[in-house]
Parts: C-alpha cells; sequence; structure tokens
C-alpha cells in the first residue's frame, strides 16, 4: 500500500489501484478504510485522490466561481507536483 496525504492510501494489487480514504477506527484502535474507487493506472488513483480532494474542499462553505476555480487549480497544480516528484508523466 502506498500512503498519500494523511487520509489517502492506494491499495496495490495484481488487477487495479484501489483507493481507500480513512473511515475512522475500528472497535480495536486500528484505522478504517473504505475503497474510494478503482483504477487501471497509478496517475488514475492519484487523480481520484485529487478529485476527492477537490469535493472535500468544495463542499465546505459556498464559495464564488472565482474561489471555486482557484480550488481546482490549486488542487491539480499540488497533484502534478506529487507526480513530478514521484517520477509519474501525466497521462
Amino acid at each position: 500500500m502506498v500512503q498519500v496525504l494523511e487520509d489517502y492510501l492506494i491499495d496495490v494489487s495484481e488487477m487495479n489501484y484501489t483507493v481507500k480514504v480513512r473511515n475512522g477506527f475500528t472497535n480495536s484502535g486500528e484505522v478504517s478504510w473504505k475503497p474510494l474507487g478503482y483504477y487501471g493506472t497509478m496517475h488514475g488513483a492519484l487523480k481520484g485522490i485529487a478529485e476527492a480532494q477537490k469535493r472535500k474542499r468544495l463542499k465546505k462553505g459556498i464559495h464564488s466561481l472565482e474561489e471555486a476555480i482557484q480550488i481546482i487549480v490549486d488542487t491539480d497544480e499540488a497533484l502534478e507536483d506529487e507526480m513530478g516528484r514521484c517520477h509519474i508523466k501525466s497521462e
């Protein structure tokens, strides 16, 4: 598994990349993870996390169109920076 940000991880298998989001804790105190999406590539999984981050930020409060666009641009830039740091090329 690959930890991405504090609340997301990518579970890698032979068939796909499963993005999971933190979903609280189990009765035994372990972190619980809920599947968020299934992707054919690591790049797709990272884009899925970026989209989840956009939705999470946009649903907090009311934003002007300019603010919403800035949230989207900032999230996309952060994704591109992270992919570049990890040597993953954009599709």
